[in-house]
């Protein structure tokens, strides 16, 4: 038997792992304020994400961070904790 086999099949076993107790956070999101790479804006990002039960969400925007009031205010009224970021070129 490989190496890598009995790696895979001992960490793969029910319980072997502790449980992860935030799964997901969506660290690149860019809303409208990105031209042509973003269509939402930042409340309804907000607002999909707190239907989904997640409690962080970040906005990565390209070339600015122009949604970044909008888009804390939502979060803080969601309670929603927000991670602000910019992506350039």
């Amino acid at each position: 038997m490989h190496i890598e086999t009995t790696l895979f099949q001992c960490c793969t076993r029910p319980g072997d792992l502790p449980p992860v107790p935030d799964p997901f956070v969506h660290l690149h999101v860019a809303s409208g304020y990105s031209m042509r790479h973003g269509a939402t804006a930042p409340p309804l990002l907000v607002q999909r994400a707190a239907e989904h039960g997640m409690d962080t969400l970040a906005l990565t925007d390209r070339d600015g961070a122009y949604g970044a009031v909008k888009f804390v205010t939502a979060c803080m009224q969601a309670g929603i904790r927000p991670i602000l970021g910019s992506t350039s070129q």
